[in-house]
């Protein structure tokens, strides 16, 4: 395919030669020299593609219709480029890549190592700290395993010597520790021996003691048992007297309480005639208000009964039924006959 743009007919002709160069070419990027002709064939193709991207800017400005013709031959040049470029450039960062893994997995089996080393020396210089307080037999056989520990076979030769320091540096500080827990358990033994010197006499002086005080206890005992039969001696009078006093004492207080139980019963019976006089005083007030309620009403109706002619009849009715239901001594019958017989005398005289 030949370029309609004559500015890029140089770099065309070379993209033919560049594809049978660059093409279908695997490098060994695993060797030093493959890596470097991958590098250089990279950097070769990148320089085509920076000229034609220049050039492209170079040739845009005259005409909008030519820039459109510039940049299409551009994006198809260089898609043909890295059409070769990429490959290359994968191969490239493949290996990179991997010898970068490579490297970091070193660095990090180094840095377990390193790590792992150096808490081993710590373990080896904290090993006097961890005896502090131990028994002697302790300490001995933490020195003894300290110093058949096998340091070859834990740490690399270059590291070999300085875990030999350390642990002669922490053997030398066990071995003082050792001398000090020896000294302090002779003379631990020897104050055990005082203790139980002490323990033993001080238990014949309490065995002696509790001889002494058992026979204190004794005369102590009787002399309780004694002063005891003369306290219940008088504890007993005491009570008797008490119990003839308290007698006298409730024989007075029931006479008291059946006095004020009698008074109080003669106060409640005058209390309760007292009232039933009050009762029969009010009904009788009571039945004397209705008497007089129903005299008044009588006469009042009476006199209507007179005044009114068609009402003596009813008037002789009514001074007949009270008769006959049991008032015919009542005040109000006998006023009611008084006003029927006048009536009728009145009556009389008219005729």
């Amino acid at each position: 395919m030949t370029t309609q743009i004559a500015e890029y007919s140089a770099t065309e002709q070379a993209l033919a030669l560049l594809a049978d160069k660059y093409g279908k070419k695997a490098y060994e990027v695993t060797t030093t020299k493959g890596m470097q002709e991958a590098k250089e064939a990279r950097a070769e193709l990148r320089g085509y593609r920076v000229s034609l991207e220049k050039k492209r800017q170079e040739l845009k400005a005259p005409a909008l219709e030519r820039s459109r013709l510039i940049d299409a031959e551009a994006k198809r040049i260089t898609a043909a480029l890295e059409a070769l470029e990429d490959p290359i450039d994968e191969q490239i960062k493949t290996e990179e890549g991997r010898k970068e893994a490579e490297r970091a997995e070193r660095a990090r089996v180094m840095q377990e190592k390193v790590a792992h080393e150096n808490s081993m020396l710590q373990e080896i210089a904290n090993t006097p700290l961890t005896l502090i307080g131990q028994k002697s037999e302790v300490i001995a056989q933490a020195s003894q395993e300290l110093a058949e520990r096998d340091l070859a076979a834990e740490f690399d030769y270059s590291a070999q010597p300085r875990a030999r320091e350390i642990r002669a540096q922490a053997l030398g500080r066990i071995e003082q520790m050792l001398t000090d827990a020896r000294a302090r358990e002779e003379e631990q033994a020897k104050l055990e021996a005082e203790r139980a010197e002490l323990k033993r006499q001080k238990a014949a002086q309490e065995a002696l003691q509790r001889e002494q005080d058992e026979a204190a206890a004794a005369q102590r005992a009787e002399a309780d048992r004694l002063a005891k039969l003369e306290r219940d001696r008088q504890a007993a009078e005491e009570k008797a007297t008490a119990d003839a006093h308290r007698a006298e004492q409730d024989r007075i207080a029931q006479a008291e309480r059946e006095r004020l139980d009698a008074e109080a019963a003669a106060l409640r019976a005058e209390q309760e005639a007292f009232r039933l006089q009050q009762e029969e005083l009010e009904q009788a007030q009571k039945e004397q208000r209705e008497r007089e309620a129903q005299e008044a009403q009588a006469a009042r109706l009476a006199q209507l009964m007179l005044d009114a002619p068609p009402l003596r009849q009813a008037a002789v009715n009514a001074w007949n039924l009270l008769r006959a239901v049991g008032y015919a001594d009542d005040d109000t019958t006998i006023k009611l006959g008084f006003a029927i017989d006048r009536d009728a005398q009145q009556d009389k005289a008219a005729a």
